[in-house]
């Protein structure tokens, strides 16, 4: 696996953090604006919007299991397509829910058997590919203004910002 997000990140929202009446079902990346992102793994990749998500990506596997990337700015290139792992297939953004929050980031789900209904917790995955790729482990908080006040983009701030606006999910199939 590679770290999706390339240059400066940090984690803004994991596996299982408050969102409405839910639990987070991804990681969220945070990085600047436009920030690259790169395939995760070898792959087939698909584009789409959905109202929560955004620009979004799902990246079909060998092995009959999925990426699901959500927020981007921006798409990189032809879709469908066949891509290798460091590809770059989009770029970090604001798009869906994202808007709401207003802190650019990329949320990064993996789900088993391919669909949606089948999420799992990413981070040890991530995790993994920032040692492998001797990225830093804990890098420096990402600011954000939300409306009139300053918060800290932590998965407790994010947590928070969704509580009071709580978004309805609705996600796309990989065919």
């Amino acid at each position: 696996m590679i770290f999706p997000v390339l240059g400066p990140t940090t984690y803004c929202g994991v596996w299982g953090d408050p969102r409405g009446s839910s639990t987070h079902k991804g990681v969220d990346i945070c990085a600047p604006m436009s920030t690259p992102i790169v395939a995760a793994y070898d792959g087939t990749v698909s584009r789409g919007t959905d109202p929560s998500g955004g620009n979004v990506i799902v990246e079909k596997l060998a092995d009959g299991s999925a990426v699901y990337y959500a927020h981007l700015s921006a798409y990189e290139g032809a879709f469908p397509r066949a891509v290798r792992a460091g590809e770059t297939i989009g770029y970090v953004g604001m798009t869906g829910s994202a808007a709401l929050v207003g802190i650019p980031h990329l949320h990064f789900e993996r789900w088993s058997n391919g669909m949606y209904t089948t999420p799992y917790d990413p981070m040890p995955e991530l995790r993994a590919a920032q040692r492998s790729q001797a990225l830093p482990q804990r890098p420096a908080p990402f600011p954000a203004l939300f409306g009139a006040a300053l918060i800290l983009a932590t998965s407790a701030g994010l947590a928070f910002l969704l509580r009071a606006h709580p978004l309805p999910r609705r996600r796309l199939r990989v065919a």
